[in-house]
C-alpha cells in the first residue's frame, strides 16, 4: 500500500531507483552509527539506553509479541496502565510480515532492523513531496543528505516509534494533492489510503492532515464532488477496523486524545473525549487558553526555558544532563525551532532573490505554516507534558523545516554546498556519535564504551556512497534536471 501510494510521483523505474537506493544507504548508515559502541544485539533496547530513556520505541514490539503469543498480555493493559488500543497499529502490522519468523532471542535486534526499515520511508515521502513542488532530482538528493544529518531525524528513525512513518505517509498525501500529473483515480486512492495509513501510524498525523486543508482548498477546483466522497470513503474503509478494535475489543483507546487536546495526562476512562475537551477548556477560560498557547509558541520556537523560567529539558537521555554537549543534544532533539541545527543557516537565505523566486517556496512554506498553526492551537499546552515538544509534533514539521533550510542552501550553488556539507557532517558526528557513550543513562558520560570498528567502517562507507551518488547525479545534470511543473 505504501509503495502504491508513492507510485504516482515516482512514475518510472529510473526515477524510483535513486530514492530507494538513498533510503537503503541512509538506513544502513544510521544503524551503523547507532551500534558503533557495541551492543547491537540488544536492538531497540540499545537505542533506548543510548539516546532516549523511555520505552515508547518498544511498544510496537510489545504489541507484536502479544499477537504472536496468542494475545497473552494484551489485556487489561499492554504496558503499565496503557491499553493496546492507545497507540495505532500500522508499524506493528508491517513488522509482523517478518517478525514472527525470528527466534525470541533475536527479537530485539529484528525489531530494530524492521522498525528502522519502516521509518526510513520518510525519505520516499519527502522525495515525492519535493518532486511534486518542482525540485530537481539531484537537488532532492542533496536535501535528503542534509536532512539525514540532522540529529533529531537520525534519532527518530533509529528510535523506532512510528512517527517518521506517519510523516512519510502525510507527505505522500500532500504530494498527491500537488502533483497535477497524477491521474485522478490514482490520486483519489492515494489521498484516501495514505491519509488513513498515516493516522494508523501515529495520532499526530491528525495535525499534519488538518494542516493540508488550505492546500486542498487552493486546489479544490481540480476535484469533483464524487472524487472527494470516494477519498473519504477509502479512508474510512481502511481506518474503521481500528475504530472497531478500540471500541469493542480493548476500549476506550482515547487516552492520547485527552492528553494532547484536553491536557488530561492520568488515565481517565470515565468521560468521553469530546466531553473531556469541552470541560477542560471551560475550566481554563479565555485567559487560560491564551496563556497555554503562548507556552506552545515559546516551545515551538525553541525557548530553552519552561514554566516559571525553569529549565525544561523533557525526558530524553538523563545521562546528558551533566555535560554542555548533553544540554545541546536536549535542546536540538526536543524543540522544533532549533532542530535543524546548522541548516538554520539557510533560513536567512530565503530572503535572497534567487531563493525567493524558486517554485517550491510557496507550497512548502504554506504547508509548513498551516501545520504549525494547527499544532500550536490544538495542543492543549497547560503543562510541560502537554505542550509543543518536538516529540509531540507531526514529524512533517520536522522534515519540512529541515528541508526548507537545506533547499535554500542548495539554491546558492555548489560552492556553498560543498563548504557546508563537511561542517554539517562534523557537527552530526560530534553531537550524536563521538560524544554519546554506550549506556549513558547508566554510566558517566566520560565512559565512551567499546568502539565497534566494523560499524564505524560501514557508516563511513555509507556516507561515501551518498557523496558518490550525489556527484554522479551532478555529472548527469543535463538529463536529470527536468523539474516537474507543480
Amino acid at each position: 500500500m505504501i509503495t502504491l501510494s508513492l507510485k504516482p510521483v515516482l512514475f518510472s523505474h529510473k526515477r524510483t531507483s535513486v530514492p530507494v537506493l538513498a533510503s537503503v544507504i541512509v538506513c544502513i548508515g544510521y544503524l551503523s552509527v547507532a551500534g558503533d559502541r557495541g551492543g547491537m544485539q540488544h536492538g531497540d533496547q540499545l537505542v533506548g539506553v543510548r539516546y532516549w530513556a523511555i520505552l515508547d520505541n518498544q511498544i510496537p514490539r510489545m504489541f507484536a509479541d502479544c499477537l504472536t503469543e496468542g494475545r497473552i498480555g494484551l489485556k487489561p493493559f499492554l504496558h503499565t496502565d496503557w491499553h493496546s488500543s492507545d497507540r495505532p497499529p500500522l508499524q506493528t502490522g508491517m513488522i509482523m510480515t517478518a517478525y514472527p519468523l525470528v527466534e525470541r532471542a533475536g527479537s530485539h535486534l529484528a525489531y530494530l532492523l524492521l522498525g528502522a526499515a519502516v521509518n526510513i520511508f520518510w525519505i520516499l515521502g519527502l522525495w515525492s513531496f519535493l518532486r511534486a513542488v518542482g525540485v530537481t532530482e539531484r537537488r532532492i538528493l542533496l536535501v535528503v543528505i542534509l536532512v539525514a544529518l540532522v540529529g533529531a531525524v537520525f534519532i527518530n528513525t533509529v528510535y523506532t516509534w512510528p512517527k517518521m512513518l506517519s510523516a512519510a505517509l502525510s507527505l505522500t498525501v500532500a504530494a498527491a494533492i500537488l502533483d497535477r500529473n497524477c491521474p485522478k483515480r490514482i490520486r483519489t486512492l492515494v489521498v484516501g489510503s495514505a491519509s488513513a495509513l498515516s493516522l494508523l501510524s501515529h495520532g499526530s498525523a491528525a495535525f499534519a492532515l488538518l494542516g493540508l486543508a488550505p492546500l486542498f482548498w487552493v486546489r479544490r477546483k481540480e476535484w469533483q464532488t464524487r472524487e472527494v466522497i470516494a477519498t473519504f470513503a477509502i479512508a474510512a474503509l481502511i481506518y474503521c477496523p481500528w475504530v472497531a478494535y478500540q471500541s469493542f475489543y480493548d476500549p476506550p483507546g482515547n487516552r492520547l486524545i485527552k492528553w494532547h487536546l484536553a491536557g488530561v495526562v492520568p488515565l481517565d476512562e470515565s468521560r468521553p473525549s469530546v466531553k473531556t475537551i469541552v470541560e477542560e477548556y471551560n475550566k481554563i477560560g479565555f485567559s487560560g487558553f491564551a496563556v497555554n498557547k503562548l507556552h506552545n509558541l515559546r516551545m515551538l520556537l525553541g525557548d530553552p526555558t519552561g514554566w516559571n523560567g525553569a529549565c525544561a529539558q523533557g525526558n530524553a537521555q538523563p545521562g546528558w544532563d551533566s555535560t554542555f554537549a548533553g544540554h545541546l543534544r536536549h535542546f536540538f532533539l526536543l524543540r522544533l525551532g532549533p532542530a535543524p541545527t546548522l541548516l538554520l543557516v539557510g533560513m536567512p537565505l530565503l530572503y535572497a532573490r534567487r531563493v525567493r523566486r524558486a517554485a517550491w517556496v510557496k507550497p512548502l512554506g504554506g504547508v509548513l505554516i498551516a501545520t504549525s498553526l494547527v499544532y500550536l492551537l490544538l495542543e492543549f499546552g497547560s503543562s510541560p507534558q502537554t505542550t509543543t515538544w518536538l516529540c509531540h509534533a507531526p514529524y512533517t514539521l520536522l522534515l519540512l523545516w529541515c528541508a526548507l533550510g537545506a533547499l535554500a542552501i542548495g539554491e546558492m550553488g555548489n560552492k556553498w554546498v560543498f563548504v557546508f556539507l563537511p561542517l554539517h557532517l562534523a557537527l552530526f558526528v560530534a553531537l550524536w556519535d563521538y560524544d554519546v557513550s554506550m549506556c549513558s543513562a547508566l554510566q558517566p558520560p566520560s565512559n565512551p564504551g567499546k568502539a565497534d570498528w566494523a560499524a564505524m567502517l560501514i557508516s563511513s562507507f555509507a556516507a561515501l556512497a551518498l557523496v558518490v551518488l550525489l556527484l554522479r547525479l551532478n555529472r548527469s545534470a543535463a538529463q536529470t534536471d527536468e523539474a516537474v511543473v507543480p
